[in-house]
């Protein structure tokens, strides 16, 4: 027996080692197949006659959701079914009914599109990038990008559903081609102008401002008034100077020669040098300034590196032992005493690496987030901690617990945060202070100066609106210049002044004209197509009397009061006709309320679970319950 095993013990052993492994993986593999069907297993929903969707089909709508927020559709976006699985299912459900989607070959060509679009992304990147955020194989991701696009496909149908007629087609493009070259001086009440003279506002009128637009913040307001205020911090930051670093290690690091060249013959084209194979080969000392300095960048590198590892060090020993509730700390109430002080943490920084203690800043205001991102340094410094995408200092402030939190970034205040990097590749360590919400004004005296303004500039536009008669005299009588010289403004010259620019509308998108210098166009341009269309288009424009074509238009969006004078009028030709006719997005864009139809209603999520008859399953104790279906009549 002792012999036999000893001449078969090699296969004994294989054979029992097999045995082994199986035994020792068969739970793992049992309970792999238990959770598996606990979560593919069962049914989520049914819909239609009674069809069921499985727990399966859930786990694969959710990783299709993931790529449409990669691509970030308009459509789907605006209506809320990139968040909801159901509304996504219902979505696609009937984009696919109606015929509109296609397979893995037209997924594939919206990506080649999205590709050329980028320009800097090849297909098969894209490819693998909604592959690997979404966990599916290829045929999967394309058919996802498919149903993306049977959506848009869905909508454009729809919404472009409605008939007409050629002359109500020509009658509406005639309008909406209608361009018009000008002259225009703008009158910006919100600056002080000459020749016009107001008086200091009342405080009733103040009062009256401020209780009118205290609860809409800055720009939201009619005229852009609002005194609501947004959220607000301070913060105070520790400064590593990279290039004061670079300067002292430059100065007490001596590289030894033997060292430099054992590093330059180890990877000669590492420090600039160009091997060519059975050439002479590369001499060092051509090559020695790059060396040194190469090297030096390098130990500054690790350097940084370990400075910024002590920073993080640092504020995270006082952390330990306190309760964390998600993703923030339930501070102590002796916090302020353990905490890491920054100005005793530079000062031991400076000591450790036998360097100058770094710089401690703080701001001495409450700070908006843009108040945040334009000081200088910190403002631009990020963190890539949170993601792949860099989080700015000023996201890192406003995601502050304190603010509402955010599900991603771990903020606080009184809490220190990363250490951020700035393009200098400086260092910040960064700490919220102190906090004030969004909230509305206490009262008058808290935003007066911000009242004062606006109200001054409501009394200078009223005055000039006041004087339009006038302007418009002078205007016709001297010219255009001579009011520009009396309000020290400029004559600018505004080309193809239309609802619609016809280069655009081809594509379906109206791109009416904007004027940099205002805030709200749409007044200007209404004003101005409505004067040029009573003119003669017969007649030469600069034959026309300059009384006929030249007004003022008060624009209280603006706060402005603009003055044109029409030098040329363009209306729609045959041949723009023509070509705008051929074209599927004109009609999108002249929809007129009378036939437009609203897809967003339509397409609703309780409108396509009424239309698709879907119910969902309730979840009990881990487990979905089928739904009761009523028997149809």
């Amino acid at each position: 027996m002792l012999k036999f095993l000893r001449l078969y013990q090699g296969w004994i052993l294989a054979i029992f080692g097999t045995f082994l492994v199986i035994t020792f993986l068969l739970p793992q593999a049992i309970q792999g197949l238990f959770q598996n069907a606990a979560t593919t297993g069962g049914d989520w929903a049914t819909v239609g006659d009674g069809e069921v969707v499985s727990t399966g089909q859930l786990l694969e709508l959710q990783k299709e959701l993931r790529i449409v927020e990669m691509v970030g559709n308009p459509i789907i976006n605006s209506l809320g079914a990139d968040k909801d699985a159901a509304y996504w299912y219902l979505l696609t459900r009937e984009a696919e009914q109606a015929g509109m989607v296609g397979g893995a070959g037209v997924g594939r060509t919206f990506v080649g599109a999205m590709s050329r679009q980028l320009g800097t992304v090849s297909e098969t990147e894209l490819v693998a990038r909604f592959m690997g955020t979404a966990g599916v194989n290829e045929q999967s991701a394309l058919e996802t990008i498919a149903k993306i696009q049977g959506v848009s496909l869905l909508s454009v149908q729809f919404q472009t559903a409605a008939r007409y007629s050629d002359e109500r087609l020509k009658q509406a493009a005639s309008k909406i081609g209608l361009a018009v070259d000008a002259d225009l001086v703008i009158l910006d009440a919100s600056s002080e102008l000459p020749d016009l003279e107001t008086g200091p506002p009342s405080d009733d009128a103040l009062e009256e401002q401020f209780e009118s637009h205290r609860s809409e913040l800055v720009g939201t307001g009619a005229s852009g008034f609002g005194y609501r205020l947004p959220d607000r911090a301070r913060i105070e930051w520790l400064t590593v100077d990279r290039a004061m670093l670079e300067d002292a290690i430059e100065e007490d690091t001596n590289f030894d020669n033997i060292e430099m060249r054992k590093a330059f013959m180890k990877s000669p084209e590492k420090f600039g040098a160009l091997v060519i194979g059975g050439g002479e080969p590369p001499r060092f000392e051509d090559y020695e300034e790059s060396v040194r300095s190469i090297l030096t960048r390098e130990l500054v590198d690790r350097r940084m590196a370990e400075i910024s590892k002590f920073l993080n060090d640092q504020v995270q020993l006082p952390r330990r032992g306190v309760k964390a509730v998600g993703l923030h700390f339930s501070l102590p109430a002796d916090w302020n005493t353990r905490r890491a002080d920054f100005n005793e943490l530079a000062t031991a920084l400076g000591q450790e690496f036998g360097i100058d203690a770094p710089s401690v800043d703080s701001n001495e205001s409450l700070l908006t987030a843009q108040e945040i991102d334009s000081l200088e340094g910190i403002g631009i410094a990020q963190s890539t901690k949170f993601g792949q995408r860099p989080t700015s200092v000023s996201s890192y402030v406003m995601s502050a617990k304190e603010f509402g939190g955010n599900e991603l970034i771990p903020s606080q205040a009184d809490v220190a945060g990363p250490v951020f990097t700035d393009a200098a590749r400086n260092l910040y360590l960064m700490r919220i202070i102190d906090t004030d919400p969004e909230r509305d004004p206490s009262s008058l005296a808290e935003v007066r100066d911000l009242v004062m303004t606006d109200s001054e500039s409501r009394a200078r536009f009223s005055a000039l609106e006041a004087r339009i008669p006038e302007l418009e005299t002078d205007a016709a009588t001297n010219g255009m210049q001579s009011v520009a010289d009396r309000f020290g403004a400029t004559v600018s010259f505004q080309a193809n002044i239309a609802e619609a620019n016809p280069q655009f509308l081809r594509f379906g998108i109206k791109s009416p004209t904007r004027v940099a210098s205002l805030r709200d166009s749409t007044t200007l341009v209404e004003r101005v197509l409505e004067k040029a269309a009573s003119l003669d288009f017969l007649t030469l424009t600069t034959d026309i009397p300059a009384e006929k074509r030249t007004f003022f238009v008060a624009d209280e969006e603006s706060l402005a009061v603009i003055g044109v004078q029409i030098t040329s009028v363009k209306p729609l030709t045959e041949e723009s006709w023509e070509e705008l006719a051929a074209s599927d997005g004109m009609i999108r864009v002249l929809a007129t309320d009378e036939t437009a139809v609203d897809f967003s209603k339509t397409f609703s999520f309780e409108e396509l679970k009424s239309r698709h008859d879907f119910t969902a399953a309730r979840r009990e104790r881990g487990r979905w319950r089928r739904p009761h279906h009523r028997p149809r009549s």
